[in-house]
């Protein structure tokens, strides 16, 4: 099973802040998830749109 983030693990794996992650959540910029109210990044869609980032230029 894919390890479940919270917003504070994946900003800090992202290293910025916990608002901005909120605001990309919100943009539906970042892949996530909502469990219960709470938003849940599952680490490896996190690794891979990091990836296609990169990539993508």
């Amino acid at each position: 099973m894919d390890r479940l983030l919270t917003v504070k693990e994946a900003a800090i794996l992202l290293r910025i802040s916990q608002s901005k992650l909120y605001c990309m959540v919100k943009e539906n910029t970042v892949p996530h998830v909502m469990l219960g109210g709470r938003v849940i990044i599952p680490e490896r869609s996190l690794s891979a749109w990091i990836e296609s980032s990169v990539r993508g230029g």
